[in-house]
């Protein structure tokens, strides 16, 4: 598994502090070993005793003091790494004339979804929490973005929106900026946040200084893409709903997404092919495939993981089944009863149940 760059300079400083204290430990006792060798051992020894003492005292101190110079200098020669700098939390204060308490913000009860003749979903059921941050993955076609205007149309049959919701809808769409104006004065245009929250989010999508007051204009395609995603991440919204939203993203733009995203208390849904975003955001799950929609409470390796287990009995089974099957062909071919052939057929049609779920399943 990939590591954000967070997290990789976070064990790397971790490491090297490790193996610093180590080194420094050490040296401590060897220090404490030098010490122990300035009092001879008794003061009964007679005086050629007590010179071949101090001649061997001195030898010892003089390898021991060689060793913690040597110590010393490995300190010396480790990389250093810096602590990786902490930013504070993101805490965006909603407006308070719309408020989100419950604790549910979309209630689907067999919704479906039919598409040109083709059964996207069918009779899905789930609940997505306020506060989580739910990822909806799929192939492509499934009905990922089909799921998301769903949601956006707030009184279709079968969904229920909590009531308060305010939708912030990102779909890489840069029409909403004005490209004659800055990127500051773009986004300070419909925020509610402070000015000071404006500047952080800014920051933190890597436009800093006096980079904010560049027209829209003169930004790269993916530069823009992020002006466009704080504009609507600190407008009059309480659910951020997300399309694809690192497509045209470089790596390090990404990362500094991912960071804001996973710092934010509010709710995130969002549509994503991309793995890494998903594992480090993603707290739930919703799963299209086959018509159905698979909901799971836990991230992208927690889920994958139990979908592996629970089909690893069907394979076990499958083996057992085709053992059984010769068997049963052996003794049918020597002594042929309606007993075994009853036993033949069920066999037969448990292996065809299995093979079944097992083509489903990929």
């Amino acid at each position: 598994m990939e590591k954000t760059t967070e997290k990789k300079q976070a064990e790397e400083y971790e490491q090297y502090q490790k193996k610093k204290k180590q080194l420094e430990h050490a040296i401590l006792l060897k220090k404490q070993k030098a010490e122990k060798m300035i009092k001879p051992p008794s003061k009964r020894m007679g005086t050629s005793e007590t010179r071949l003492w101090k001649v061997n005292k001195g030898v010892q101190q003089k390898a021991v003091h060689q060793t913690i110079d040597a110590i010393k200098t490995r300190i010396d020669k480790l990389e250093k790494i810096e602590k990786p700098q902490e930013l504070p939390v993101v805490k965006m204060n909603l407006p308070s004339e719309s408020p989100l308490t419950n604790k549910t913000v979309i209630q689907a009860k067999e919704i479906s979804a039919v598409i040109d003749g083709r059964t996207l979903w069918k009779d899905a059921s789930f609940t997505i929490r306020t506060g989580t941050k739910t990822a909806i993955i799929g192939e492509n076609g499934a009905g990922k973005t089909t799921l998301l205007k769903r949601f956006l149309q707030n009184h279709l049959e079968g969904i229920q929106i909590s009531a308060g919701v305010k939708w912030g809808y990102f779909s890489q769409q840069i029409d909403i900026l004005d490209p004659a104006k800055s990127i500051l004065d773009n986004v300070q245009a419909t925020a509610v946040q402070s000015a000071e929250m404006v500047r952080t989010v800014l920051a933190r999508l890597l436009f800093t200084g006096n980079d904010v007051y560049k027209p829209v204009e003169v930004l790269s395609g993916g530069e823009q893409v992020k002006v466009a995603f704080a504009k609507i991440f600190l407008s009059d919204m309480n659910v951020l709903v997300m399309d694809e939203p690192t497509n045209f993203l470089d790596m390090e733009s990404i990362h500094a997404l991912e960071q804001l995203l996973s710092h934010y208390e509010g709710t995130v849904i969002f549509v994503s092919h991309d793995r890494r975003f998903i594992q480090n955001l993603a707290d739930h799950i919703l799963e299209i495939k086959n018509s159905k929609i698979t909901s799971y409470t836990g991230s992208i390796e927690a889920y994958q993981a139990k979908q592996q287990s629970s089909s690893q009995p069907n394979e076990e089974e499958l083996l057992l089944i085709e053992t059984k099957l010769t068997e049963i062909l052996s003794r049918l071919s020597i002594e042929p009863s309606a007993e075994l052939e009853k036993e033949f057929t069920t066999i037969l049609q448990r292996r065809k149940e299995l093979n079944q779920q097992k083509k489903g399943a990929k």
